[in-house]
C-alpha cells in the first residue's frame, strides 16, 4: 500500500473503539486504544498449512504428534470492505478474515476457501510486555502461563507433577510421564494481568504460546470458527468480560450448604456403615460421593475405575433405590463421569 491511512471504525462509549491504521508494509489493529492484530509482510498475523495427526491414546493418557507438516505466511494483504464496525481483509487468494467488533469485544472470523487447510496460526499482541497469564482451563501445574507454550486438550492427570518418587513410581509402573498441563478441564482461553482476554473458537487440539513477551501465538488443528479479544481498563475487568462471552456459573443449589460431603467409596455396604459412623458424631452429611459407583478393574496400576458409565450391580445393588432412601434422609448421592470408556465395556 502506498502512503498511510488511519481509519477510525468506530468508537462509541459502550460499544468500545476499533482502529485500522495502514502502512507501506502491513497494517495495524487497535481495539480500545491497544494494537492486538499487527501485519507485516515480515512478520504476517497469520499462516495456515496441512499436516497428518498421530495421535497415541491409552488409559487416558494422550500423545499427540505430526508428520508432513506444511505451514505458509500468508504475506499479501488488502482491505476488501470496511463498515462503522468491521473491516474484511483478504490475505492474498488463499484466505480472508472479517475483524468485527461487538460488545465492546473483537471477533475474528477466519475464512479458508481451500479445505485441504488443516493447520491455522495467528499471533496476537500482547498490551503489555511480559504481563501475566491465566487460563488454559483448569491448570493443576501452572498458575502464571507466562513463559509457557499450553497444550490444550483433555488428558487424565497422572501422579505428580515433578521428578520425585511418586512420578517416577507412577512412570516406571505405567509407561506414562504426567506432564504439567494434564487436565480433565482444558480450555483454548485465558485473561492477563494488564487487562486483556482472548477466546479461541475451536474444539480441536490447539496450543497457545506464551513464551514471546511481546505476542501470543494461537496454534490450531483447523481453521476456527472465531477468535475473540477483548481488552479491559484491567484484569477484573478483563474476568467479567469473558463471563459475558460464555457465561456465568449457575449459582450452587443451597443443600450443598448443609453439611458436609463425605467422599467415599467401596460399594454400599462400605458406604453405609462410613456415613452411619459420621452421623454418631454428629456430622450432618449433605452428600455423598461414591466415585466408584460405576466399578472398578484390575489394571498394570491396580485397581482402577472401570469407567464403563452405568452403575455396578455387584458394589451398589439396586442403587437408585438407594440413592432415593439417601434422598429423603436429605442426604444426595454424587458420583463423576469422563469423555473416556473401557474397551470390552456395553458403550
Amino acid at each position: 500500500m502506498e502512503g498511510n491511512r488511519v481509519m477510525d471504525l468506530i468508537t462509541e462509549k459502550k460499544k468500545g473503539s476499533l482502529l485500522l491504521t495502514e502502512h507501506v508494509n502491513g497494517f495495524s489493529l487497535f481495539l480500545n486504544g491497544h494494537p492486538v492484530v499487527e501485519h507485516t509482510t515480515r512478520k504476517p498475523c497469520i499462516e495456515l498449512g496441512s499436516a497428518e495427526p498421530r495421535v497415541v491414546s491409552k488409559s487416558g493418557f494422550f500423545k499427540l504428534k505430526e508428520r508432513k507438516l506444511s505451514m505458509s505466511q500468508l504475506k499479501k494483504w488488502k482491505v476488501l470492505a470496511l463498515t462503522p464496525s468491521s473491516v474484511h481483509i483478504s490475505f492474498g487468494a488463499t484466505a480472508s478474515v472479517v475483524f468485527e467488533l461487538i460488545n465492546n469485544m473483537l471477533i475474528i472470523s477466519p475464512k479458508v476457501a481451500n479445505t485441504a487447510y488443516n493447520r491455522f496460526k495467528m499471533h496476537i499482541s500482547a498490551i503489555a510486555p511480559g504481563e501475566r497469564i491465566f487460563g488454559g482451563g483448569e491448570q493443576l501445574g501452572k498458575l502464571n502461563l507466562r513463559g509457557k507454550r499450553l497444550p490444550v486438550w483433555i488428558s487424565e492427570p497422572g501422579v505428580g507433577r515433578r521428578f520425585d518418587p511418586i512420578t517416577i513410581g507412577f512412570a516406571l509402573k505405567t509407561g506414562h510421564v504426567p506432564r504439567w498441563f494434564n487436565t480433565y478441564y482444558s480450555m483454548p482461553v485465558w485473561v492477563t494481568s494488564s487487562g486483556m482476554f482472548c477466546s479461541l473458537g475451536s474444539s480441536a487440539y490447539s496450543q497457545i504460546d506464551f513464551r514471546s513477551r511481546r505476542r501470543y501465538t494461537v496454534t490450531c488443528w483447523e481453521v476456527p470458527h472465531t477468535i475473540t479479544i477483548g481488552v479491559e481498563k484491567n484484569a477484573a475487568d478483563a474476568v467479567a468480560g469473558l463471563g459475558r462471552l460464555h457465561g456465568l456459573q449457575p449459582r450452587l443449589p443451597d443443600w450443598v450448604y448443609d453439611g458436609l460431603i463425605l467422599g467415599v467409596q467401596g460399594g454400599t455396604e462400605v458406604v453405609a456403615k462410613k456415613l452411619q459412623r459420621v452421623e454418631a458424631g454428629k456430622v450432618p452429611v449433605a452428600a455423598l460421593w461414591c466415585q466408584d459407583w460405576e466399578g472398578r478393574r484390575k489394571t498394570r496400576f491396580g485397581s482402577q475405575l472401570k469407567w464403563a458409565w452405568e452403575y455396578d450391580a455387584n458394589l451398589y445393588p439396586r442403587l437408585p433405590d438407594y440413592i432415593q432412601r439417601l434422598k429423603e434422609r436429605g442426604i444426595r448421592f454424587l458420583g463423576y463421569n469422563n469423555t473416556f470408556l473401557t474397551p470390552g465395556s456395553s458403550m
